[in-house]
Protein backbone atom coordinates (compact mmCIF):
# COMPACT_ATOMS: atom_id res chain seq x y z
CA UNK A 1 0.00 0.00 0.00
CA UNK A 2 3.14 2.41 0.78
CA UNK A 3 4.69 1.66 -2.53
CA UNK A 4 1.50 2.54 -4.19
CA UNK A 5 0.77 5.65 -2.90
CA UNK A 6 4.25 6.50 -2.67
CA UNK A 7 3.85 5.98 -6.98
CA UNK A 8 1.26 7.74 -7.05
CA UNK A 9 2.70 11.00 -5.42
CA UNK A 10 5.87 10.38 -7.75
CA UNK A 11 3.35 10.67 -10.35
CA UNK A 12 1.87 14.01 -8.82
CA UNK A 13 4.74 15.59 -8.46
CA UNK A 14 6.15 15.04 -11.98
CA UNK A 15 2.66 16.05 -13.62
CA UNK A 16 2.71 19.48 -11.18
CA UNK A 17 6.62 20.12 -12.72
CA UNK A 18 5.77 19.72 -16.17
CA UNK A 19 2.58 21.91 -16.05
CA UNK A 20 4.49 24.55 -13.75
CA UNK A 21 7.44 24.33 -16.71
CA UNK A 22 5.11 24.57 -19.56
CA UNK A 23 3.43 27.67 -17.96
CA UNK A 24 6.71 29.20 -17.04
CA UNK A 25 7.51 28.39 -20.76
CA UNK A 26 4.84 30.10 -22.23
CA UNK A 27 5.53 33.45 -19.64
CA UNK A 28 8.77 33.55 -20.90
CA UNK A 29 7.68 33.71 -24.41
CA UNK A 30 4.85 36.31 -23.34
CA UNK A 31 7.64 38.64 -21.84
CA UNK A 32 9.91 38.58 -24.91
CA UNK A 33 6.79 38.84 -27.19
CA UNK A 34 5.41 41.99 -24.91
CA UNK A 35 9.72 43.08 -25.28
CA UNK A 36 9.18 43.18 -28.71
CA UNK A 37 6.50 44.64 -29.34
CA UNK A 38 6.84 47.43 -26.83
CA UNK A 39 10.62 48.37 -28.22
CA UNK A 40 11.98 47.37 -24.85
CA UNK A 41 15.54 45.88 -25.19
CA UNK A 42 16.77 45.45 -21.70
CA UNK A 43 13.46 43.40 -20.87
CA UNK A 44 13.80 41.47 -23.55
CA UNK A 45 17.51 40.24 -23.15
CA UNK A 46 16.44 39.24 -19.38
CA UNK A 47 14.49 36.06 -21.09
CA UNK A 48 16.48 34.92 -24.02
CA UNK A 49 19.35 32.78 -23.69
CA UNK A 50 23.07 32.22 -24.48
CA UNK A 51 23.03 30.87 -27.37
CA UNK A 52 21.30 34.12 -28.63
CA UNK A 53 23.56 36.38 -27.77
CA UNK A 54 26.50 34.49 -29.13
CA UNK A 55 24.71 35.11 -31.93
CA UNK A 56 24.33 38.73 -31.93
CA UNK A 57 28.11 38.95 -30.79
CA UNK A 58 28.95 37.22 -34.00
CA UNK A 59 27.09 39.20 -35.88
CA UNK A 60 28.22 42.25 -34.21
CA UNK A 61 31.78 41.09 -35.32
CA UNK A 62 30.63 40.60 -38.83
CA UNK A 63 29.31 44.37 -39.12
CA UNK A 64 32.92 45.43 -38.16
CA UNK A 65 34.94 43.20 -40.26
CA UNK A 66 32.94 41.35 -42.83
CA UNK A 67 34.46 42.38 -46.38
CA UNK A 68 31.55 41.78 -49.20
CA UNK A 69 33.03 38.47 -50.21
CA UNK A 70 32.50 37.55 -46.84
CA UNK A 71 29.23 38.79 -46.65
CA UNK A 72 28.15 36.80 -49.84
CA UNK A 73 28.58 33.54 -47.51
CA UNK A 74 26.45 34.55 -44.85
CA UNK A 75 22.64 33.44 -44.92
CA UNK A 76 20.39 35.94 -46.12
CA UNK A 77 19.09 37.16 -42.34
CA UNK A 78 22.84 37.58 -41.65
CA UNK A 79 23.90 39.31 -44.44
CA UNK A 80 20.45 41.52 -43.98
CA UNK A 81 21.43 42.35 -40.82
CA UNK A 82 24.98 43.54 -40.81
CA UNK A 83 24.10 46.02 -43.97
CA UNK A 84 20.98 46.79 -41.83
CA UNK A 85 23.34 48.06 -38.66
CA UNK A 86 26.06 49.61 -41.15
CA UNK A 87 23.24 51.34 -42.72
CA UNK A 88 20.96 53.25 -39.82
CA UNK A 89 24.21 53.12 -36.93
CA UNK A 90 27.02 55.24 -37.00
CA UNK A 91 30.60 53.66 -37.31
CA UNK A 92 32.13 55.04 -34.10
CA UNK A 93 28.79 53.82 -32.41
CA UNK A 94 28.86 50.31 -33.68
CA UNK A 95 32.83 50.26 -32.80
CA UNK A 96 31.68 50.55 -28.82
CA UNK A 97 29.06 47.93 -28.93
CA UNK A 98 28.49 44.52 -27.45
CA UNK A 99 26.57 41.64 -28.32
CA UNK A 100 24.20 42.57 -25.63
CA UNK A 101 23.99 45.85 -26.57
CA UNK A 102 23.41 44.89 -30.32
CA UNK A 103 20.83 42.83 -29.31
CA UNK A 104 18.97 45.31 -27.37
CA UNK A 105 19.54 48.11 -29.60
CA UNK A 106 17.58 46.13 -32.24
CA UNK A 107 14.67 45.34 -30.22
CA UNK A 108 14.59 48.76 -29.29
CA UNK A 109 14.29 49.65 -33.28
CA UNK A 110 11.69 47.61 -33.65
CA UNK A 111 14.20 45.40 -35.93
CA UNK A 112 13.55 41.65 -34.95
CA UNK A 113 10.02 40.63 -36.14
CA UNK A 114 8.03 43.17 -34.90
CA UNK A 115 5.14 42.97 -36.06
CA UNK A 116 5.35 39.01 -36.79
CA UNK A 117 5.51 38.54 -32.99
CA UNK A 118 1.87 40.19 -32.75
CA UNK A 119 0.00 37.14 -33.72
CA UNK A 120 2.71 34.73 -32.26
CA UNK A 121 2.00 32.46 -29.07
CA UNK A 122 3.77 29.06 -28.50
CA UNK A 123 2.36 25.33 -27.97
CA UNK A 124 2.93 21.58 -28.09
CA UNK A 125 5.61 21.95 -25.53
CA UNK A 126 8.18 18.85 -25.10
CA UNK A 127 10.23 19.37 -22.13
CA UNK A 128 12.90 16.88 -21.62
CA UNK A 129 15.07 17.77 -18.27
CA UNK A 130 16.46 21.53 -18.90
CA UNK A 131 15.57 21.62 -22.76
CA UNK A 132 12.12 22.06 -24.11
CA UNK A 133 11.03 22.48 -27.62
CA UNK A 134 7.77 24.48 -28.42
CA UNK A 135 5.75 25.29 -31.89
CA UNK A 136 4.87 28.40 -32.90
CA UNK A 137 0.62 29.25 -33.23
CA UNK A 138 -0.17 31.83 -35.15
CA UNK A 139 -3.99 33.19 -34.09
CA UNK A 140 -4.70 30.25 -32.75
CA UNK A 141 -3.27 27.85 -35.07
CA UNK A 142 -0.23 25.48 -35.07
CA UNK A 143 2.42 26.61 -37.79
CA UNK A 144 4.70 23.20 -37.55
CA UNK A 145 7.66 26.02 -36.85
CA UNK A 146 9.73 24.63 -33.71
CA UNK A 147 11.73 26.54 -31.40
CA UNK A 148 13.93 25.52 -28.25
CA UNK A 149 13.58 26.89 -24.61
CA UNK A 150 16.51 26.28 -22.27
CA UNK A 151 16.55 26.37 -18.23
CA UNK A 152 18.90 28.05 -16.53
CA UNK A 153 19.02 28.17 -12.62
CA UNK A 154 15.24 27.47 -12.74
CA UNK A 155 14.82 30.05 -15.41
CA UNK A 156 13.32 29.21 -18.85
CA UNK A 157 15.40 31.27 -21.47
CA UNK A 158 14.28 31.50 -25.27
CA UNK A 159 16.74 30.78 -27.88
CA UNK A 160 15.80 33.55 -30.61
CA UNK A 161 18.72 31.51 -32.59
CA UNK A 162 16.32 28.49 -32.76
CA UNK A 163 14.35 30.75 -35.42
CA UNK A 164 16.97 31.87 -37.62
CA UNK A 165 16.96 28.49 -40.14
CA UNK A 166 13.67 28.43 -41.09
CA UNK A 167 14.03 32.98 -41.22
CA UNK A 168 16.21 32.35 -43.50
CA UNK A 169 14.14 30.14 -45.78
CA UNK A 170 11.43 32.51 -45.72
CA UNK A 171 12.96 35.46 -46.16
CA UNK A 172 15.13 33.81 -48.96
CA UNK A 173 11.55 32.87 -50.47
CA UNK A 174 10.43 36.49 -50.31
CA UNK A 175 13.31 37.64 -52.24
CA UNK A 176 12.21 35.98 -55.03
CA UNK A 177 9.13 37.63 -55.80
CA UNK A 178 11.58 40.47 -56.04
CA UNK A 179 12.50 41.64 -59.66
CA UNK A 180 16.28 42.58 -59.37
CA UNK A 181 19.42 40.55 -57.73
CA UNK A 182 19.05 39.25 -54.04
CA UNK A 183 21.47 42.28 -53.16
CA UNK A 184 19.53 44.90 -55.11
CA UNK A 185 16.75 43.54 -53.44
CA UNK A 186 18.21 43.86 -49.70
CA UNK A 187 19.17 47.54 -50.96
CA UNK A 188 15.72 48.86 -51.96
CA UNK A 189 14.57 47.23 -48.34
CA UNK A 190 16.95 49.09 -46.65
CA UNK A 191 16.25 52.48 -48.08
CA UNK A 192 12.43 51.95 -47.98
CA UNK A 193 12.37 50.78 -44.19
CA UNK A 194 15.65 53.29 -43.24
CA UNK A 195 16.22 56.16 -45.71
CA UNK A 196 19.67 56.19 -47.91
CA UNK A 197 22.65 56.11 -46.27
CA UNK A 198 26.27 57.79 -47.64
CA UNK A 199 28.36 54.96 -46.46
CA UNK A 200 29.15 51.83 -48.54
CA UNK A 201 27.51 49.46 -46.08
CA UNK A 202 29.52 46.55 -47.85
CA UNK A 203 32.70 47.50 -46.60
CA UNK A 204 34.18 46.66 -43.03
CA UNK A 205 33.67 49.38 -40.49
CA UNK A 206 37.85 48.54 -40.04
Amino acid sequence: MKSIISTLLLIFLFSCTDNSDEKLIEQTFQTYKSSVINDDGKKAIQVVDKRTIDHYKRILALTISADSSSLETLPVMDKFFVLAIRHIVPADSILSMTGDGLFIYAINKGMIGKEGAMKLDVGNIAIDDNFAIAEFTSEGKMTGIKINFYKYNGNWKFDLSSFFKVGNVAFKNLLKDCPSTENECIAEILETTYGKTGRDVWTPIK
